[in-house]
């Protein structure tokens, strides 16, 4: 069933540049920890992100709104690229949820990214 509210864990986000109609480029990977409506995050090549996650009980949906942190000199799956000041974005999504797995197609510094999150463990203790 799609309408399931995501769970507290730690989450894999596969990133991928996307056209608006099908994928055009090899994933990425980022780890995610969601806990108390707060997202804590990191990629592989320092990106940071942290935000809040909400579930509307009328429309199933899973809202997310993070804030994204590149750092120098950094390049996203999108071909973007950061500089030497880095970037800031906002990033604003709302997706359905199996229980397991979600995804949605956002914008980031103008360009299509689907980010799909896959759960992998239960926050610890």
């Amino acid at each position: 069933m799609l309408n399931d509210r995501l769970r507290e864990g730690t989450y894999l986000l596969s990133l991928t540049a996307h056209d608006g109609q099908r994928p055009i480029s090899d994933d990425d990977t980022a780890l995610a920890v969601l806990r108390g409506g707060q997202i804590l995050g990191s990629g592989r090549w320092g990106g940071v992100f942290r935000g809040s996650h909400r579930f509307d009980d009328a429309t199933g949906l899973n809202h997310v709104h993070v804030t994204l942190e590149i750092p120098p000199d950094a390049r996203l799956v999108t071909g973007y690229c950061a500089g030497t000041g880095g970037a800031v974005f906002e990033i604003v999504g709302a997706m359905r949820s199996d229980g397991r797995r979600a995804a949605t197609v956002v914008e980031v510094a103008g360009a299509p990214l689907e980010v799909a999150l896959t759960y992998l463990a239960p926050p610890p203790a």
